[in-house]
């Protein structure tokens, strides 16, 4: 199985009504994310081939279904 890794990263824009939060996802070779950063989903990319979304940080909520 083959791994990738991409930091999830929040930001807050402000828009009509209110905040709003937009995702941006930054490549992160392996070598730079610890055994304490958080997953928070794993996406197929191809048979044999996952990418997982994490950050290095527990957040409150799960940034990418909120």
């Amino acid at each position: 199985m083959t791994v990738t890794y991409s930091r999830v990263q929040v930001s807050a824009a402000g828009g009509p009504g209110g905040t709003m939060s937009s995702l941006s996802f930054e490549p992160v070779p392996e070598t730079e994310v610890g055994r304490d950063w958080q997953v928070w989903d794993a996406k197929p990319v191809k048979e044999g081939h996952v990418r997982l979304l994490v950050t290095p940080d527990r957040l409150p909520k799960n940034p990418l279904y909120n």
